[in-house]
């Protein structure tokens, strides 16, 4: 279960005046149009508060949570996951691996608990501030994922924006620190406001521009 400042988090990061609220756009339509691929048993890695719980509600039969954090149903290391093989339908894990020193055992790990033909559903960051540290190691290309889901077959890979996203987002991140400084925070949200969707208008018509700069990647993948 999660906390109520987690859930109050969570739920302003899909506001648009939240600075945060670009990645999160993608990534919640990326999760509502393959729906499909949710189902049976989901294991939630680094959970948080559950940010999908509500959408996933009526396409799974149970949703555990697993993070580090005491608020998870299951707390656990994701390089050590405390369930036995084969033992969920669907695995999720948003923005996780780049928080894990090894990455290529986690996602081993997710695949031992997944059963045969079941999927793997997962986001990760490219252009991005750095971020929860002092653990945050890896960015991924589209190729280093790829590579880290060799023995996967992939479904589906898509980007999280393009160009006008990724570099809004990173300008909207240093004037939360400049406003931050300034004690002037309540002007971000006038930026955002304004700012977002002129970013998210110019991806739609440069759509080519994510081949070469994204914020990151959201991808499901099929154990064989």
């Amino acid at each position: 279960m999660a906390s109520g400042k987690q859930a109050k988090k969570s739920l302003a990061m899909r506001r648009l005046w939240n600075h945060h609220f670009m990645p999160v756009y993608f990534q919640d339509r990326f999760m509502r149009e393959n729906i499909s691929f949710i189902k049976g048993e989901l294991l939630d890695i680094g959970c948080g508060d559950k940010p999908y719980e509500d959408l996933f509600r009526p396409f799974v039969k149970s949703h555990v949570g697993a993070d580090s954090c005491d608020e998870a149903d299951v707390k656990m290391d994701a390089h050590s996951i405390k369930f036995a093989d084969e033992a969920f339908d669907t695995v999720l894990a948003t923005s996780v691996i780049e928080h894990c020193e090894e990455p290529a055992k986690v996602i081993s790990e997710m695949r031992r608990v997944l059963k045969k033909g079941g999927h793997l559903v997962l986001t990760v960051p490219y252009i991005m501030f750095i971020h929860l540290e002092p653990r945050d190691f890896y960015r991924l290309t589209k190729y280093g994922l790829q590579y880290l889901l060799r023995d996967f077959d992939i479904v589906k890979m898509e980007t999280i924006g393009g160009y006008w996203t990724s570099t809004g987002y990173l300008g909207l991140q240093y004037l939360a620190r400049f406003f931050d400084k300034l004690k002037i925070r309540f002007l971000l949200g006038v930026f955002c406001v304004f700012l977002q969707p002129v970013f998210l208008f110019l991806d739609h018509l440069d759509r080519k521009s994510s081949e070469v700069m994204t914020q990151g990647y959201m991808a499901i993948a099929r154990k064989r």
